[in-house]
């Protein structure tokens, strides 16, 4: 059966508004006044590989910094030069990119989970993507400097912001570099076809079983995977967000999920029990 209608009262909860209210109001003052051309000239730096900062980016920022330790090194892979950046952090339930503010430079999750978020007047949202380490934020940043949806921290993320004229040249000088790029962005707008298919066509039981198989598989390419378990930061309203469901709905999901030994989430981790038996409940 597909899920049914679902009205704006019950999607609205008490909680989730009130939480709602604390990430509009949250920005980060230090990330803001660099964004809009706070950073210095010696701030904008060349990349100098941070060893506890590539540990936790798997994806080692689309092999951009990864490996560099001296910042007078070129990458013969890259070219002759290397796009400086700038180096961010920001604390979970932070909003990282505010939904048409001039943005200075193009960013790339280096570590933490991120969210794509669009809101309505009425404070109604949906996550139209998750960002993963290794992930570009959006493509549409390569060539101009707004979003059309914000950007929210759902743990602590690191975060590196490219100058974009260098990062553009690098692309046009190195077609490994354009490849990967180019890779990103078509994995971008998988994820709204992935949306907008389970939107309009998916169950309930649907929409969260694909959400974790498809999350399982953009892991397991990080090697962050093992034997079927991963981090699981997402709360139940997050995936609420992502899926089109209410909390509530979302929790006898989980629970039906749980009780026919398909999933187990346990300390902010899933294991995916029977990733074939998902698999084909999730028509995928």
């Amino acid at each position: 059966m597909k899920p049914s209608i679902i009205s704006p009262v019950e999607r609205q909860s008490a909680v989730h508004e009130s939480e709602t209210v604390v990430l509009a109001r949250r920005s980060d003052e230090s990330r803001r006044a660099s964004f809009e051309g706070g950073e210095t000239a010696a701030a904008m730096k060349k990349p100098v590989c941070n060893e506890s900062l590539v540990g936790g980016c798997l994806a080692n920022c689309l092999a951009l910094c990864g490996g560099i330790k001296d910042s007078g090194e070129a990458r013969p892979d890259l070219g002759e030069t290397t796009p400086r950046f700038t180096e961010h952090a920001v604390a979970a339930r932070r909003i990282i990119l505010q939904r048409g503010e001039h943005i200075a430079g193009i960013p790339i999750i280096c570590s933490g989970w991120a969210a794509t978020v669009t809101t309505l007047p009425n404070n109604r949202r949906q996550i139209v993507s998750l960002l993963l380490p290794g992930d570009l934020v959006s493509g549409a940043l390569i060539f101009g400097d707004k979003l059309d949806f914000s950007v929210e921290a759902i743990t602590d993320v690191t975060y590196h912001s490219y100058d974009r004229a260098e990062f553009r040249a690098a692309m046009s000088a190195n077609p490994n570099l354009f490849e990967t790029i180019l890779k990103a962005w078509t994995e971008e707008n998988l994820q709204v076809v992935q949306l907008a298919v389970g939107l309009g066509q998916c169950t309930a039981e649907e929409r969260v079983g694909r959400l974790v198989m498809r999350l399982m598989e953009r892991l397991a390419l990080r090697s962050m995977v093992t034997d079927h378990s991963f981090h699981f930061p997402l709360r139940q309203w997050h995936i609420a967000e992502i899926t089109g469901l209410t909390p509530v709905h979302v929790n006898r999901v989980i629970n039906v999920l749980r009780r026919e030994g398909l999933i187990n989430i346990r300390n902010r981790a899933i294991t995916i029990q029977d990733p074939a038996a998902l698999r084909r409940i999730c028509n995928m």
